[in-house]
């Protein structure tokens, strides 16, 4: 008797995170027409219950206290999400938590640049202190340090402030989009496009002038985000729009038992 799927895949790693989803385990008798959830072993009290979500046929006993007496309109049962559909759903999810991590570094700037701006003099006092240290040891200020001793002396309000104020606003921009990605807004996922694919120019500016790995990983995620969204999503009318992707990625529920699980006669 096999009651384990023959390969892995990503409902059994969800039903093994979350518990399986086997309607047929909470109610005291199952019917001839539930054959498709569930079935009655060959042992008194014994039942077969299926996950609707990995298609695992799950052996066990009737239950002691029973939900309801039978499953009702099986049509009326609600499908966990499975194949394309939980496989999008969790790469949503993947994509909200790169936006968490986003919003978080946004708004840790954006108290950097306020604390810099309240300590703005205090700051250039301590650059050109020790800026005129360096000098007196008789070796020339150059180098990475004295370049930003430079910076921050030359440093202003004005040049602060547009820094503070967009560093606040993207990160509410990106924890808005992580919020809404994670709950699958589709106002979000069009918000992710639009907003990801206005910075991918300036990423491919910043490294033409100056390349790391940093950068390029940045912009291939961005633009792996962007590509994902709009052709798995199907947005603004790609591959027959919305309406398109809604039709396609409805849950379905296979026929009948397994061929290892015996029904009684």
């Amino acid at each position: 008797m096999n009651l384990i799927p023959e390969r892995w895949h990503l409902e059994s790693l969800i039903c093994g995170l979350r518990g399986h989803v086997a309607p047929a385990r909470t109610v005291q008798r199952l019917r001839p027409i539930d054959v498709h959830v569930g079935v009655e072993g060959p042992q008194p009290h014994q039942r077969f219950s299926r996950c609707l979500r990995c298609d695992a046929w799950l052996p066990g006993l009737d239950p002691d206290e029973p939900a309801r007496e039978d499953l009702g309109n099986l049509e009326a049962i609600t499908l966990p999400r499975r194949g394309a559909e939980l496989r999008q759903a969790v790469v949503m999810r993947l994509i909200a938590i790169d936006k968490l991590f986003h919003a978080i570094g946004f708004f840790l700037a954006f108290v950097a640049l306020v604390i810099i701006d309240s300590q703005l003099g205090g700051l250039h006092a301590f650059a050109e202190r020790t800026l005129t240290e360096i000098s007196s040891t008789g070796r020339p200020s150059t180098g990475t340090a004295a370049h930003w001793l430079d910076k921050l002396i030359g440093l202003d309000h004005g040049e602060l402030r547009p820094l503070i104020f967009g560093a606040l606003a993207y990160a509410i921009l990106e924890g808005v989009e992580s919020w809404g990605l994670w709950k699958e807004k589709l106002w979000a996922e069009y918000l992710t496009v639009v907003a990801t694919a206005a910075l991918i120019p300036l990423e491919v500016y910043e490294i033409v002038h100056r390349v790391s790995p940093l950068k390029i990983v940045a912009l291939v995620v961005n633009v792996a985000i962007v590509v994902w969204l709009v052709w798995a999503k199907r947005l603004f009318g790609v591959r027959g729009g919305h309406q398109a992707h809604v039709r396609l990625t409805a849950a379905d529920l296979p026929d009948g038992p397994p061929a290892g699980i015996a029904t009684p006669a």
